[in-house]
């Protein structure tokens, strides 16, 4: 017995011995998790941001980062998977500053990492211009930094090479302020560039200007403002009203807009009230209802990917993402359509998810379901008629039809209308590329229709062929002058004009009468139809789009002297004639012309010969139609170089390295010509705003140039001049 007892007292002591480390967790596996940090400075919003990714085997619950004497929670971003935090910069310690991110995991253990951030030393302050600004004339530059340092200004997209910067202002001497109007040109060929000028990039929107603060006897940035602008001089965009943030939508009374990425406001353009709608990270899309607005934020999750508020100051979350007309919403929830009133909130109509549906701003439906048409109205449905295969359509309020099909032997989509008889007419085949999109392939506003067809015998390429159709029926093609365009149909409206915009966002119109494109702007905008006008906003602004023209500019060319601009219709002289200019590219210097007008052309006829590369400026209201319409939508900017010109062209630029902007006009430059029997004179010309002057030369051999300015040294010097071009550049030096 004794035994026993002596065996089962070291059987429980093994089982002690086994049990009790690993219930203190001695022997159990270590849980390590991996944290990936990444901080940067938003300048947009003066904020700095904070993103830890955490890769660990357990859940991790919380994440915090301890920086600037303070500890903060950071936010888990189902879309990026990244814990987040945004943080105001402006009370962070400047330079180089410790970080230190700590995550919890599921078990209690915490896991560290530690890094570090930068806040620039010299911060740039920043009245002017604001972020989503839209300018069209120039841009307000208001900037402050420390005395101590010099500031300039990028434009990162109107550059010679793709993401190298433009200076645009030079580094300020002794001061650290810039506050000057900037002016703007955006129709130019070639990318030379002047100092002091905005370029509107063809397919960058918005432009990127760049603030920063540099130390003018050491290398790098000191700090720096990053302010996306809105670029564009389009002359047929008349502006009505600009508000202090990015347009999300507007309609005739009210606009919305959002500041700082995340703080969205409704503005009643009657009375100029604003109301605070929502303060929410990543707002990404708003639309207007009649009772207020449904915006749509990034990382909400499936369970509420929108948010509905009310101008009774109610903000609801919604389990669906609803389409918007008028006092309608259109939504699919539980497998079902359904048409909600947005003033009643009530749900007045469902069907199958699996029909094709299209609903009114007044609650009208027209849908397709098993091989029919039919409509909804004040409770009662009708069945139109009947068709297979409908894959999309666009429905008129009398329930006219434009529809698309798969043709079973060709197996090309093909479209098809139907009149309010319901009598059908194939239209075209689309090509079997991809489906066709209504909205973007083809449009209907009850007499008017707009689609798009592939070339003929290319049905495995996309539609770009613009056509249009009558209320008669008859077809015409939209033609651009040089080639097919890929372009998005934006709207028809009753008047049979088409908006429509390419794959860089310009805009377009154009009509039955009128089948040659006439350009609106290059900048993507959102246009409407509202009371038989066209608007558009762009950045902060909205405007009315006027003034098209029944000839608008094709092409041009330059040939024996000449330059021919070539219109789509009859052209005369118009208002802004005077302000034509030939000049030569490196000087500025004036060459005269003779413009002449006649027909679908104006030539510009050279009265003296081209010096080298030379640019062309003709206003858009140079030339208008022949009811006055400016012909062009901006003031446009050629670069030629004249090959073929026997002689040499001699050009001097000169500098004075203390100024900040070094160039120095009205410098006197006289040229002579060393012969057997002396200095023969040539010209006496002055230096432009550039600093440059230069002279055409038609014999070869050696020259003398004299160069005189009051406060300066004189100087000369021979050269020889052969054939071709001489360009040499000097710094002068003071008395």
């Amino acid at each position: 017995m004794q035994v026993k007892k002596n065996m089962n007292r070291w059987f429980v002591l093994m089982i002690a011995l086994f049990v009790i480390p690993l219930l203190l967790g001695a022997e159990a596996p270590a849980n390590t998790a991996q944290i990936k940090l990444e901080v940067k400075n938003d300048y947009e919003t003066n904020e700095i941001v904070i993103r830890a990714k955490v890769t660990s085997s357990l859940s991790i619950l919380t994440v915090k980062a301890s920086f600037n004497d303070t500890e903060k929670d950071l936010v888990y971003r189902p879309s990026i998977q990244q814990w987040e935090l945004w943080s105001s910069l402006a009370v962070l310690k400047p330079g180089i500053q410790p970080i230190v991110i700590k995550a919890t995991d599921a078990s209690g253990n915490t896991h560290t990492y530690t890094g570090s951030y930068t806040v620039p030393t010299h911060t740039v302050q920043l009245k002017s211009p604001v972020a989503h600004q839209f300018f069209n004339k120039s841009v307000t530059a208001d900037v402050y930094t420390q005395p101590e340092v010099g500031l300039f200004l990028e434009d990162h997209y109107g550059v010679n090479q793709p993401g190298e910067p433009y200076r645009i202002l030079p580094i300020a001497t002794g001061g650290s302020y810039i506050r000057e109007e900037i002016p703007l040109r955006s129709e130019r060929v070639d990318t030379s560039l002047y100092d002091k000028e905005v370029f509107r990039p063809w397919n960058q929107s918005p432009v990127n200007l760049i603030f920063q603060a540099m130390h003018q006897y050491k290398s790098g940035p000191l700090g720096r403002r990053d302010v996306p602008v809105y670029v564009d001089t389009s002359h047929r965009l008349q502006i009505l009203h600009s508000v202090p943030g990015k347009i999300l939508d507007y309609d005739q009374s009210r606009v919305l807009y959002i500041t700082n990425k995340k703080q969205l406001y409704l503005k009643y353009l009657t009375t100029g009230e604003t109301k605070h709608v929502a303060e929410m990270r990543y707002i990404t899309t708003a639309t207007l209802t009649p009772k207020g607005c449904i915006y749509k934020v990034a990382d909400s999750g499936v369970r509420a990917p929108a948010y509905e508020w009310t101008e009774a100051g109610t903000t609801q979350k919604l389990s669906y993402i609803p389409e918007i007309k008028g006092g309608y919403a259109l939504y699919k929830q539980d497998g079902l359509y359904k048409l909600r009133n947005l003033t009643t909130s009530k749900v007045e109509w469902t069907i199958r998810g699996d029909a094709v549906v299209q609903f009114f701003y007044y609650g009208k439906v027209v849908y397709w379901l098993d091989n029919y048409f039919y409509s909804f109205q004040n409770g009662q449905t009708t069945r139109l008629f009947e068709q297979a295969g409908v894959f999309n359509f666009i429905a008129t309020s009398t329930n006219k039809i434009v529809y698309t099909v798969k043709n079973a032997q060709t197996l090309e989509y093909e479209l098809y209308h139907s009149d309010y008889y319901y009598r059908k007419k194939k239209l075209g085949a689309m090509g079997n590329y991809e489906v066709p999109k209504p909205h973007t392939d083809y449009e209907y506003n009850e007499n008017w229709i707009a689609y798009k067809l592939p070339s003929p015998g290319f049905s495995y390429s996309l539609p770009r062929n613009l056509h249009v159709i009558n209320s008669e029926g008859q077809s015409k093609q939209i033609t651009f002058h040089k080639e097919e365009v890929d372009t998005v149909i934006e709207g028809v409206n009753y008047y049979g004009d088409i908006i429509f915009s390419d794959k860089t966002g310009s805009s377009y119109i154009a009509s039955y009468t009128r089948p040659t494109p006439v350009l609106i702007s290059k900048s993507a905008s959102i246009i409407k139809f509202m009371n038989d006008k066209i608007y558009s906003a762009i950045g902060n602004s909205i405007m009315e789009v006027n003034q098209i023209p029944d000839s608008t500019l094709l092409s041009h060319e330059y040939k024996n002297h000449v330059f021919t601009l070539t219109y789509s219709g009859p052209v005369k002289q118009g208002s802004g004639s005077q302000g034509i200019q030939v000049r030569m590219e490196r000087t500025g210097e004036q060459l005269k012309f003779k413009a002449v007008w006649g027909g679908n052309a104006l030539r510009i006829e050279l009265l003296e010969p081209m010096l080298g590369d030379a640019e062309i400026v003709v206003p858009h209201h140079a030339t208008s139609d022949m009811k006055g319409i400016p012909a062009s939508s901006y003031d446009t900017y050629w670069n030629y170089d004249p090959y073929g010109y026997s002689g040499t062209v001699l050009g001097l630029s000169l500098y004075d390295p203390l100024y900040a902007f070094s160039a120095l006009s009205n410098v006197s430059v006289s040229l002579y010509q060393i012969t057997p029997f002396g200095e023969k004179f040539i010209d006496r010309k002055l230096t432009t705003s550039l600093g440059g002057v230069h002279f055409f030369v038609q014999e070869k051999g050696y020259y003398k140039y004299r160069i005189e300015k009051e406060g300066y040294v004189d100087m000369e010097e021979e050269v020889y001049i052969g054939v071709g071009e001489l360009y040499k550049a000097f710094n002068l030096t003071r008395e």
